[in-house]
């Protein structure tokens, strides 16, 4: 065999050397880009976890067979970073879910299928806490408590939280949407809805025998208060001087309105404080007399955050008598922080501490008397007579035997 000539040997050599140091330069620039962008995602981190992820981030692109994308890396870095928090209610939101978050949170139309809903990272779907009556969702079977996993053959995890709210509480009337609900029974069904205006009122009362009457709340907005005491004072013109305050299935709300609600039924002294990471205190008080009236609230797993409290301060204060099942644990309230990079994180920032009834953050509120609902009652709680309300007639025989004026039906 001929040797090669020199001259060939030194332009195989300089060709090598030039793919290697090509190789190098852009091995070097894709590494230290990425690892540039992970640093500075994390600069206010601890020094381990940016050096931990510095240390990942070198591994992947060292041995990693296929190309990543790095947007799709940087979101999962901050998705992950966000749901490894010690808390079930903080979200990370990339671009789109923050702009989803954004048009739900601006959205006028009030069209939408008729629910309330909780996010929850512990869950692989997103918690129904309320149907409205009427809605399409109370048509098609949903009770509080399904889950929804899919919203036109996609899944939640993929859409995001927002991604979901938006198609759900958003568009115009008509416009149909299919969901993938899991039931009580853990059994999936698919459901196509029509959307539609929502009208549902928050507060809702209704004269029942004996002088007792019934008032219930889905949630507490700004101005509630007001609904509230016209409520009230109709059903005492009616006749009623013993309530029953349904809370079950209420996700919270409006500070002032739980506040002012209070403010009618308790007395002077301080309510509950709400707290932030610095321990700086809000302090709610009332300045009213206590409601003159014996009072029975009912409570459940789906009542939550400010309505664990209205349940605790009244419990507290002896003021109500507690009857259902322990509530959800969910006392601390979320605020959104926007991103550099046009994302934005929810974050867990402030807590609700009723004055003396403790932290019920994590572990709930527990009722004075326990008193659940058969799985076959919860599957048709929407549809509920009052006589197949457990829950609702043991606040009932609770409120016969307390003092009161008589009072003919």
């Amino acid at each position: 065999m001929k040797k090669l000539p020199s001259y060939l040997l030194v332009l195989v050599f300089v060709f090598v050397s030039a793919c290697f140091l090509t190789y190098q330069i852009t091995y070097t620039m894709t590494d230290n880009l990425w690892k540039n962008r992970i640093d500075d995602m994390l600069a206010s981190s601890a020094p381990d976890v940016s050096d931990g992820l510095s240390e990942l981030s070198e591994t992947v692109a060292r041995n990693y067979l296929y190309t990543a994308d790095e947007q799709t890396l940087e979101n999962g870095v901050k998705d992950g970073y966000v749901l490894s928090l010690p808390d079930n209610f903080s979200m990370y939101m990339d671009k789109q879910e923050y702009r989803n978050y954004l048009d739900f949170e601006t959205s006028s139309n009030n069209v939408g299928v008729g629910v309330n809903t909780l996010y929850d990272s512990r869950l692989s779907g997103i918690n129904i806490i309320n149907v409205h009556k009427g809605s399409p969702a109370e048509s098609s079977g949903i009770v509080p408590g399904d889950i929804i996993t899919h919203v036109n053959s996609s899944p939640v995890g993929e859409l995001g939280y927002y991604g979901v709210m938006k198609l759900l509480g958003t568009g115009s009337e008509n416009e149909k949407v299919t969901l993938t609900v899991r039931k009580r029974t853990n059994v999936d069904v698919s459901l196509v809805l029509s959307k539609t205006k929502i009208t549902s009122e928050r507060i809702e009362g209704k004269r029942m025998k004996n002088g007792i009457g019934l008032i219930k709340i889905s949630a507490f907005e700004t101005g509630d208060e007001e609904s509230f005491k016209e409520e009230l004072e109709h059903l005492i013109t009616a006749g009623c001087e013993k309530f029953v305050i349904d809370v079950r299935n209420n996700s919270g709300g409006s500070l002032e309105a739980i506040s002012r609600i209070l403010d009618f039924l308790s007395g002077d002294g301080t309510m509950f404080t709400v707290t932030d990471k610095s321990g700086a205190k809000n302090t709610i008080t009332s300045d009213a007399n206590s409601a003159p009236y014996p009072l029975a609230v009912l409570v459940n797993e789906r009542t939550v955050c400010g309505a664990e409290a209205f349940a605790a301060v009244l419990s507290e204060n002896e003021l109500a008598k507690l009857f259902g099942v322990t509530t959800y644990g969910k006392a601390s309230n979320q605020s959104v922080f926007t991103l550099s990079d046009g994302g934005a994180v929810s974050l867990s920032t402030t807590k609700y501490l009723p004055a003396y009834y403790g932290d019920f953050d994590g572990v709930g509120v527990v009722p004075d008397e326990i008193v659940d609902l058969s799985d076959d009652v919860k599957l048709r709680f929407t549809t509920l007579s009052d006589e197949e309300d457990a829950q609702l007639q043991a606040a009932i025989e609770y409120l016969k035997e307390q003092e009161g004026l008589a009072v003919k039906d």
